[in-house]
């Protein structure tokens, strides 16, 4: 969203309507419901394959989209450089990073992990965008190490476990965190629908040469032929609702909604996604699962929800 449009939403009264409120639970469900979904489609279908019918599909959806709602579609020639920075920062990290870390890690667990964003989010607004980090956010943040220790150090002793997937995952959070630093250190003259979807297109680019180096050996039609029933509601779930409507949805909530209300959403998927492994993939959610989700969804409020501040009232004049 460019900063006009910010300054705009920002002045106008939010209304939380029904419509607005069912969007933001969709978005909550959907997203939380992706974690299961990805780990057993990338079960059946390489990572990088994956990620290119996920990003092209997607990113042209969301284009498509823009165009058909009447908004700019095309990027200035002075904005093409970071945005590009931005979209392998973000897009192309985050969605390999999170395909490869699902093969080793349980969905419910890579949803809490990747979900920490806003905490190196937090760490890294001072000095890129100049933002202090308060007593608050220092709590957030040594709540929200506490968490990832919990999730992290059991797989060190734990025979024939490696925190590889885990640290996987985190450097998706952490690629998602710088590319959303580098969005909003700039003002931008496209609107955020038609930036989401050249993100995913130009985030595909490096993806394709990945895949062309590492998976040169699959063929997708025979991946495709080979996949059970089960992977394909799943992949046909992905491709329409996680990558078009959530997408949409969550740039329509922000202009929608107040910033600390759509941003709840952030503190419901992981909780989702550990219910949702555990209910549908029959993923073991032990005790220790329980306490950092707790610590770290503890953490997130602490960032993401700040408190209003009481109206001063009318200024005598």
């Amino acid at each position: 969203m460019s900063g006009s449009e910010t300054t705009n939403a920002a002045a106008q009264p939010h209304h939380l309507s029904a419509g607005a409120l069912l969007m933001l639970a969709g978005l909550c469900l959907f997203w939380g419901l992706n974690w299961p979904a990805m780990r057993v489609t990338v079960a059946e279908i390489p990572p990088w394959h994956y990620r290119v019918l996920c990003l092209g599909i997607g990113g042209a959806a969301l284009l498509m989209i823009a165009f058909l709602r009447g908004q700019r579609v095309s990027v200035p020639r002075n904005e093409w450089l970071r945005l590009i920075v931005a979209s392998v920062s973000f897009q192309t990290c985050w969605q390999m990073l999170t395909a490869i870390g699902l093969q080793s890690v349980d969905s419910g667990r890579g949803g809490i992990l990747a979900f920490t964003m806003p905490l190196w989010a937090a760490i890294l607004a001072g000095p890129v965008l100049g933002e202090r980090l308060d007593i608050r956010r220092w709590s957030a943040v040594s709540i929200g190490i506490a968490g990832l220790a919990l999730l992290v150090l059991p797989a060190i002793d734990r025979p024939g476990a490696s925190p590889f997937g885990s640290l996987i995952i985190l450097g998706a959070s952490w690629g998602w965190c710088l590319g959303t630093l580098i969005l909003k250190k700039y003002t931008w003259s496209i609107p955020a629908v038609s930036m989401a979807g050249w993100q995913l297109l130009i985030a595909v680019v490096p993806i394709v040469g990945g895949m062309s180096i590492f998976e040169a050996d699959v063929s997708f039609r025979v991946t495709l032929s080979d996949m059970s029933q089960r992977a394909w509601l799943w992949l046909a779930f992905t491709l329409s609702v996680p990558m078009v409507f959530c997408q949409f949805a969550w740039f329509r909530l922000v202009e929608l909604l107040p910033a600390n209300i759509a941003s709840l959403c952030m503190l419901a998927v992981p909780v989702v996604g550990l219910v949702s492994g555990w209910l549908i993939l029959d993923e073991v959610v032990t005790l220790t699962d329980v306490m950092a989700m707790g610590l770290i969804v503890t953490a997130l409020a602490l960032v993401l929800i700040v408190p209003a501040k009481p109206d001063p009232g009318p200024v005598a004049r």
